[in-house]
């Protein structure tokens, strides 16, 4: 005869057994869900934290020195009228004509001041390229004229494309650098008109 109590383990489980399980796994996908939101709020999270935290270094150098002048605007020459010409002043190409001394003030210069480098340069003319072109315009320009620029010794020509001349500088004085400037003839019939060029200077002191 069969006992009349059976045990435990023989007992299945009933279909609401199985429909809790099926809850179950709902609700384990809704925390895998919410998992891997958090995962990615995460990621995002520490990506914005990396890039906040970047950083460089920057090296700035320089240097403070007492051996400038000042360009005295007052007494330096630079606007120039060269004088008036004729036409039949220049008898054939080459002909210099009409010189004027440039002047050049430098003051209040540093203590250390022994010598500065003056670098001319400007647009050449189209004939002849150690001239300065005429930079006048239009029907009232003269033609076959250019600029002529010379350095402190009066015979030296300072060249369009950017020639240097080194000069020597008192201290404890104002200095004046004196440049030549003069008309020449850059083809062989010179016409009448206006004229105008520009020279370009750069000073680099020592």
């Amino acid at each position: 005869m069969q006992p009349l109590i059976r045990p435990l383990s023989e007992f299945r489980p009933t279909a609401i057994n199985q429909k809790v399980n099926i809850k179950d796994v709902s609700d384990m996908k809704k925390k895998k869900s919410a998992s891997a939101l958090l995962v990615c709020a995460m990621s995002l999270s520490a990506g914005s934290v990396w890039a906040a935290g970047d950083s460089t270094t920057i090296n700035v150098k320089g240097k403070i020195v007492s051996n400038t002048c000042v360009i005295d605007t007052t007494n330096s020459d630079l606007t120039v009228t060269l004088p008036t010409l004729s036409d039949k002043d220049f008898k054939s190409k080459g002909v210099v004509a009409g010189k004027k001394t440039v002047n050049l003030v430098l003051k209040d210069c540093g203590k250390d001041t022994s010598k500065v480098d003056v670098t001319a340069s400007g647009d050449p003319d189209d004939t002849d390229k150690s001239a300065f072109k005429n930079a006048a315009t239009g029907g009232d320009a003269a033609t076959g004229v250019g600029l002529y620029f010379y350095e402190t010794d009066g015979n030296t020509l300072f060249l369009p494309n950017g020639t240097k001349e080194e000069s020597s500088l008192d201290a404890t004085k104002t200095n004046t650098l004196a440049y030549t400037a003069a008309y020449v003839a850059t083809a062989a019939t010179v016409s009448a008109g206006g004229f105008a060029s520009v020279v370009n200077l750069k000073l680099e002191y020592q």
